[in-house]
């Protein structure tokens, strides 16, 4: 037979020893690997595909044949791994291989390990710092991992689960991660937020997964701020206190805070009147004796450590009882009946006193005007260092005292309550009040009347106190003893004094009024009374001698002194008395000073010579004249009469060459007579240019005879012909006549015409004035200067045009043959000829006229409105006709324009030779008597400046008759953007409404035709646009001509606008910022937002929230409304089952509320309180459920069989 071996590939078995793939560590564990193969396999281990060697730490394996035969080997290799631990797991395979081929089996083993948690502490933070906690847990299966908390102080039984969600935990866990040594990582963090004192304790994370479970703890530490446990009541200690005053405050902090006291701000240490007492951890005292105001205030305890400072406040009121005090040390005082008497006091204390006034055992009458007290402070004793008290200032005031009112007994009482018992603490001080009184006369004396010559006596008795004095006094002038004056002084007891006064012979100086003043320090009194002395009549001044002219009135005049005034008549001798109204005569009496009477005779209204004599005045008054008074005067009146010369030949004399001529003339009445030394006579040529000369006798042309009354003018010529006067005086007035010589023959030219420069539509006069014998005719001539034509214009007999030429034919005037042209044109011009004849011959006379057109504008330009970035040059020009023109000047408002030759030019132009000439020039060249036009052209070249805005007036002159000028104005407007407004005040503001004003600077030469308006706010500190339909919807702008009223603003923000003007050319740049108003506060109109609620325990919830915003003031507390919420899906968070209110009382943004049920839903709705009151409560959900806590033991608990 045949032997066949086949060969053939391994065959694999792979198992577990346990009979499963997982092991928790570190348990051993053992795979069991049966190879069958032809021939003999090699077996090799693997580890996730790596060859496990012999030497691999913890694992170990054995290989051994089981059987051997030709056709089979079977071989089995054991792995073992002890112990087992995370990095075991894997995939192992068991490979056999022969030269036939390979086998392998393969087991997945996985390896569980417990939990185990690591935390790293112990922690130390500040309350609301964010704690972070983190967890390692490993473990396979991956842990699961929790979190709680034992608060310090309690046990592990009091532990709380700590879970995710609530507002101030967060746990964060990630996915499990494989490690290197294949274990897989949790890691799990906690954060708390907001954190405080009630944080402090021990944080426990558990891992735990089916093996087993693992909790490591961490120690935190929250740090807080010191809390005020206790502190002294506010203290009221009155000054200078007798025991000490001691405040304590004590505080819980961690860690231990530093302690101090300060005193209004500053702090306090350990001095002679300051004791400071402290354990060195939470509680501090202050010793010390209350002596002065300055220690009235507020004593801060301060407790200061790592996290923050905490303040405690003890208000310490010092009080001070009253003290009256005065302005001075005088307490006496003096014043005049009928016055008024104002006394002061003066108190002071803390608190202020009150002050009332008492009058000893009288009672204050209704006289009395007690003032409205006067607080201020001042130095407490006069000590700036020591504080103040109250000073209270009350007055009386006594109205119109009288004798009784004088008292010793008046005072003032000071009451205030001091101490914390508020006891009842007074001060008093007296005064004295003297009244004096004015005087009273006790007698006085009537009216009297003596006769001159006698004695006169007055007697006055006075009292008063103090005793007055007594004066005298005539006529309002202290009389004083000497002369004729004395009198008497005599005293009775210290009220009562008696004077009489006598004056010996008193004359009419001493009628009048006679006083007695009597005087004292309060008062002068007085009485007075009329004296009358009788007195004959005297002369005063006497009547004077008078000479006057006829016709003239004539004023006799005398003066006499009586008492009663005397009576005066008027005699002349050999005649009765004069009568008034008779014989032209009026007497009238004039009264004088110092019963003085003058009596004045009048002669008018023309004294005659019948009127003159002697006249006597004569005065009488019923009073016996036994003194030798002069009671009569006498003078005489002498009356003068002028001369009255009258001719004895006609006015006008005819005379011929070579005969001689006698000029007469007599005097009819002179009184006095006329002498020949007073008699002149005087010559005037016919022409009125040459002036009148004396004429004396020389025997060849001129002889006096008759008086000189006669004038002989010999061998007459032409020379003498004229005016001849004579004049005669005397002392009474002069007399003058006049005669005129004429010589016959031709005329003779006295007055010829003068050239004559006219203005065109004026009237123009020429004289031809001649003298001849027969009388002469008159003929006008005009030469024209254009045509050297002639014509005969105006005669005696012939007028051209009676309207343009007049003659004058009045021969018996100096006129005769005048001229007028009336109403001259520029054709008037040339000349003008007067030919005067008679039959013995005829003269001439000519004249030129030249006539003046005035200038006037025949055009202008109209005004310029030029845009200041125009690139056109600005042309203004004015055409103008007249003769002569003689100058053109341009004017810029008050100004004339100078050209520069690059920003202004000027040119002008003669239309008729265009011609140009400078602005500057004083005389253009004209042809004779020919007018002509000018254009004259300004020109302004850009850039245009503001200052080229102005009235420009182009001005002609035509100096030549008259100085006469036209001018045109052309206003030139440079139009740009308006300046800046000015002076933008906000002048009115309320809550939500401001108005704002101001004033419009430079317009830019055009009507501003808007505004805009922008404002910068406390909330939004940049400038925004506001008008028109600026950014800022809330504020509405109504605008009225440099007003606006700016509504729905936001209350209690400050605002500030500035103004932007408008024109159609541009607008202005910003104006200055206005004033900074704030708007008044209101009450909150937006509720508080982001509100959130956190439950921090099964009976608490924080809640927290954000301020409205705007607050429309200063939030000062908060109204919260909660309760519990029905407990079903769709709740209302707006209804509650059983609400509660509270108030936080402060500003604070959060609240712990406590006292709440257990796992109950609770519902909390917020308004904002300002000063001015209450917004609206929230509308949105902000709820939280409390916490569950752990339950109570079971009751009841029973065995049931």
């Amino acid at each position: 037979s045949v032997e066949v071996v086949v060969q053939y590939t391994p065959i694999v078995t792979l198992v577990s020893v346990s009979g499963n793939d997982t092991i928790a560590s570190p348990s051993p564990f053992q795979y069991n690997c049966t190879v069958n193969s032809l021939p003999a396999a090699n077996i090799s281990w693997y580890l996730d595909g790596m060859i496990i060697s012999m030497a691999t730490a913890g694992i170990s394996y054995t290989v051994n044949t089981t059987e051997e035969s030709n056709i089979q080997v079977l071989q089995e290799s054991t792995l073992t791994i002890d112990p087992t631990e995370t990095s075991s797991a894997g995939t192992y395979e068991c490979r056999a291989e022969n030269i036939v081929g390979s086998d392998s089996a393969s087991q997945v083993l996985t390896v569980y390990t417990a939990p185990v948690a690591v935390i790293d502490g112990p922690l130390l933070l500040n309350e609301t710092e964010v704690l972070v906690i983190s967890c390692n847990a490993t473990g396979i299966p991956p842990p699961n991992v929790t979190w709680m908390f034992v608060r310090s102080g309690s046990n592990l039984t009091d532990a709380v689960s700590i879970t995710s969600g609530s507002d101030r935990y967060t746990i964060d866990t990630d996915d499990p991660q494989a490690q290197e040594d294949k274990n897989m990582l949790v890691k799990s963090t906690l954060m708390v937020s907001n954190t405080n004192m009630n944080d402090t304790g021990m944080y426990g994370c558990h891992a735990s997964n089916f093996l087993n479970g693992s909790t490591e703890t961490v120690n935190v530490t929250v740090q807080y701020a010191p809390r005020l446990i206790s502190r002294t009541e506010n203290q009221t200690v009155v000054a200078p206190a007798t025991a000490n005053t001691t405040l304590n405050c004590n505080f819980d902090s961690l860690p231990p805070p530093s302690l101090s006291w300060e005193f209004n701000g500053t702090a306090v240490v350990n001095s002679s009147t300051n004791r400071i007492i402290s354990d060195g951890l939470t509680e501090i005292s202050l010793i010390f004796r209350v002596d002065t105001p300055a220690q009235d205030g507020i004593y801060t305890c301060r407790a200061t450590n790592i996290v923050d400072t905490t303040v405690g406040e003890v208000t310490v009121t010092v009080h001070v009882e009253p003290e009256v005090t005065f302005p001075t040390e005088d307490f006496n005082y003096t014043v005049n009946e009928n016055q008024n008497v104002t006394f002061t006091c003066k108190a002071v204390g803390i608190p202020p006193p009150s002050i009332y006034w008492t009058r000893g055992v009288s009672n204050l009458t209704d006289r009395v005007v007690v003032g409205d007290p006067e607080e201020t402070s001042v130095p407490y004793k006069s000590d700036s260092t020591s504080g103040s008290v109250y000073e209270v200032t009350r007055r009386l005031t006594l109205l119109d005292v009288v004798d009784g009112d004088s008292d010793m007994g008046y005072a003032c009482v000071a009451v205030n309550v001091v101490g914390s018992n508020e006891t009842e603490a007074s001060d008093t001080q007296s005064f004295e009040l003297l009244v004096r009184v004015a005087p009273v006369f006790n007698g006085t004396y009537d009216a009297t009347t003596i006769v001159y010559d006698a004695t006169l006596g007055l007697t006055c008795v006075a009292t008063g106190v103090p005793r007055p004095d007594i004066m005298w006094y005539f006529n309002g002038v202290q009389l004083n003893m000497g002369g004729q004056v004395s009198y008497t002084l005599e005293e009775d007891g210290d009220r009562v004094i008696s004077s009489t006064l006598s004056i010996t012979r008193p004359y009419l100086e001493w009628i009048g009024n006679y006083t007695c003043e009597a005087s004292n320090v309060v008062a002068n009194i007085s009485s007075s009374a009329p004296v009358d002395i009788q007195v004959p009549p005297n002369v005063a001044v006497p009547v004077m001698d008078l000479t006057v002219n006829q016709s003239d009135t004539a004023v006799l005049r005398c003066s006499f002194q009586g008492n009663p005034p005397p009576s005066v008549t008027w005699t002349r001798p050999g005649d009765a008395e004069v009568m008034n109204g008779s014989n032209s005569a009026t007497i009238e009496v004039l009264p004088g000073n110092n019963y003085t009477v003058e009596s004045v005779l009048t002669i008018s209204p023309a004294v005659r010579m019948d009127h003159e004599g002697e006249y006597t005045c004569t005065a009488s008054n019923g009073v016996d004249n036994n003194v030798g008074f002069i009671n009569s005067s006498s003078a005489n009146l002498t009356v003068q009469v002028p001369p009255d010369l009258v001719p004895l030949q006609n006015e006008t004399v005819l005379g011929l060459n070579g005969e001689s001529v006698v000029l007469r003339f007599q005097i009819v009445k002179a009184s006095p007579p006329v002498t020949p030394d007073n008699t002149r006579w005087f010559f005037q040529p016919l022409n009125d240019t040459l002036p009148k000369v004396e004429i004396v006798d020389d025997g060849v042309t001129y002889m006096f005879t008759s008086d000189r009354l006669n004038l002989t003018v010999m061998n007459v010529s032409n020379e003498v012909e004229g005016t001849y006067t004579i004049e005669v005086q005397n002392e009474a007035g002069m007399d003058s006549e006049r005669v005129i010589l004429f010589i016959e023959g031709p005329p003779r030219i006295r007055m010829p015409p003068e050239d004559e420069q006219s203005v065109e539509g004026s009237n123009v006069v020429f004289t031809c004035f001649a003298i001849a014998e027969p009388i002469h005719s008159v003929s006008w001539y005009f030469t024209d200067v254009t045509t050297s034509d002639t014509v005969l214009i105006a005669s005696n007999t012939t007028s051209v045009d009676k309207n343009k030429y007049t003659l004058d034919l009045n021969t018996a005037s100096d006129s005769y043959g005048l001229l007028t042209i009336s109403n001259v044109t520029y054709g008037d011009r040339g000349t003008y000829l007067c030919n005067v004849s008679n039959i013995h011959g005829y003269a001439t006379g000519s004249a030129t006229l030249a006539v003046q057109v005035p200038p006037i504008i025949l055009s202008s330009s109209p005004q310029q409105d030029v845009p200041i970035n125009s690139s056109q040059p600005i042309m203004i020009s004015c055409n103008v006709s007249g003769y002569p023109l003689t100058g053109v000047q341009w004017w810029k408002g008050v100004s004339m324009v100078t050209p520069d030759g690059v920003h202004t030019m000027i040119s002008t132009v003669r239309l008729q030779d265009s011609m140009s000439y400078n602005f500057t020039f004083e005389d253009i060249p004209t042809p004779a008597l020919e007018e002509f036009e000018l254009f004259t052209e300004l020109i302004i070249s850009p850039p245009f400046v503001r200052e080229d805005t102005a009235n420009y007036r182009c001005v002609v002159n035509s100096n030549f008759v008259e100085d006469l000028s036209v001018m045109a104005d052309i206003p030139i407007f440079i139009l740009e953007q308006p300046d800046p407004p000015e002076n933008v005040t906000i002048t009115n503001s309320t809550d939500r409404e401001q108005v704002i004003t101001w004033d419009n600077a430079f317009n830019g030469n055009l009507i501003i035709t808007d505004y805009k308006i922008y404002t910068s706010t406390s909330r939004v500190p940049e400038l925004t646009l506001i008008y028109p339909s600026g950014r800022k919807r809330e504020a509405v702008v109504q605008i009225s001509g440099t007003r606006a009223e700016i509504t729905s603003l936001i209350p209690f923000v400050s605002y500030s606008y500035t103004v932007v003007a408008c024109n159609s050319f541009g607008c202005s740049n910003m104006s200055n910022v206005s004033n900074t108003i704030q708007t008044d506060p209101a009450a909150p109109d937006q509720e508080p937002t982001n509100c959130v609620a956190i439950a921090t325990s099964a009976t608490s919830i924080i809640v927290t929230w954000v301020a409205p915003d705007p607050p429309n003031g200063i939030i000062e507390d908060y109204r919260l409304v909660y309760g519990p919420t029905a407990a079903v899906a769709d709740y209302d968070p707006m209804e509650f089952e059983d609400e509660t209110n509270m108030t936080t009382g402060s500003d604070q943004t959060n609240v712990s509320t406590t006292g709440l049920q257990e796992a109950v839903r609770y519902n909390f709705r917020i308004a904002a309180i300002n000063q001015i009151g209450e917004g609206p409560l929230t509308s949105t959900d902000c709820s939280v459920i409390t916490d569950e806590s752990i339950p109570g033991e079971p009751q009841n608990l029973m065995i049931i069989s």
